[in-house]
């Protein structure tokens, strides 16, 4: 739990960078590396759940209640990796996320019931 002063700090490789493009580099590692796991080269596994762009850490940040009051892009990572630091927002609930949690929108009440 959060103290109501308290701050969040998360730092994270970000998906495309400070810019929001894979670089070409980028691009045909993704591509290469499923191949190497399925001819059994097991270091090159991502184990990571998801890889956010920088736009949507911000949306998941601020649908959980959260305004972001600063962000650090490390250059020696070529603005790949950031820190973002946020607050609890005034007044501010968290919104209903869908499977893909990305959309902002609350989930309405069901309209009927299942039998």
């Amino acid at each position: 739990m959060l103290k109501p002063t308290g701050r969040l700090v998360v730092g994270l490789w970000v998906d495309g960078g400070k810019s929001g493009r894979r670089t070409l580099r980028q691009t045909l590692k993704e591509i290469v590396r499923p191949v190497l796991v399925a001819f059994g080269f097991h270091r090159y596994r991502d184990h990571h759940t998801f890889h956010p762009t920088f736009a949507n850490l911000q949306k998941i940040i601020m649908d959980n209640g959260f305004s972001i009051t600063d962000v650090y892009w490390q250059p020696q990572w070529q603005d790949n990796v950031c820190y973002i630091t946020a607050e609890k927002a005034i007044g501010a609930t968290p919104t209903a996320a869908s499977a893909d949690g990305f959309t902002s929108q609350a989930v309405p009440p069901r309209a009927t019931q299942l039998r």
